[in-house]
């Protein structure tokens, strides 16, 4: 297994919910950071950087950047290798194809999300229902005689609560995809860097000069 990779956008990694079931609210609360926060900063706008791939004739990238001068290393003859640039292009075509429909329903995904977080799980919908009337006997009696009490629905609160636990987890899931599919495009792009080097390198070729000049 290779480490992981460390994203911009994980700073704030999902964690994974408890096991223990049996635990009381207050313990639930701790085990819970991030109740309440918002983490849709940490959520990625994503786009296709390229429509097509660029060329393996052009120049590395890291060509054009100044070195600290000084002689260029050696090295010793290798064993042969065989470099398809056919079969490369077309595996990273094949991922290029595959990383934009992705994105783009990445980004359908999180505007939606978005747009509709603060209010998919009934967070601040408020329900009113009376109790008494015109009338009615008992106590608390106003000027008029009515006994008319306004009272909030209890279950609209539920809402609120499972809201302000979901909401940041869907945030984090959410930073976490864009993180994979940033990570793949910058894996493409090496790609990509790797067979411009290989054609460079095979421009730079040169036969030796042949044994005694």
């Amino acid at each position: 297994m290779t480490d992981p990779i460390n994203s911009q956008y994980d700073s704030h990694p999902l964690q994974p919910p408890p096991d223990d079931d049996s635990k009381n609210s207050d313990e639930q609360a701790e085990a819970n950071p991030d109740k309440g926060k918002d983490f849709s900063g940490e959520i990625p706008a994503l786009d296709t950087a390229w429509d097509k791939l660029p060329s393996f004739n052009d120049k590395p990238p890291l060509e054009e950047q100044s070195g600290g001068g000084g002689e260029k290393p050696t090295f010793s003859p290798d064993t042969n290798f065989t470099f398809k640039a056919g079969e490369v292009r077309e595996a990273e075509q094949s991922m290029l194809n595959s990383t934009r429909t992705a994105v783009d329903g990445y980004e359908e995904l999180r505007t939606k999300f978005l747009a509709e977080k603060d209010h998919v799980f009934g967070q601040g919908l408020r329900h009113i229902y009376d109790t008494g009337g015109p009338g009615a006997s008992g106590i608390g009696l106003n000027a008029s005689g009515d006994t008319t009490q306004h009272h909030d629905e209890p279950a609209d609160f539920n809402g609120d609560e499972f809201g302000a636990t979901m909401v940041p987890m869907m945030e984090k899931a959410l930073a976490q995809v864009g993180s994979v599919l940033a990570a793949t495009g910058e894996y493409i792009a090496m790609i990509n860097i790797a067979g411009q080097m290989y054609s460079q390198a095979d421009r730079d070729s040169r036969f030796p000069p042949p044994p005694g000049g």
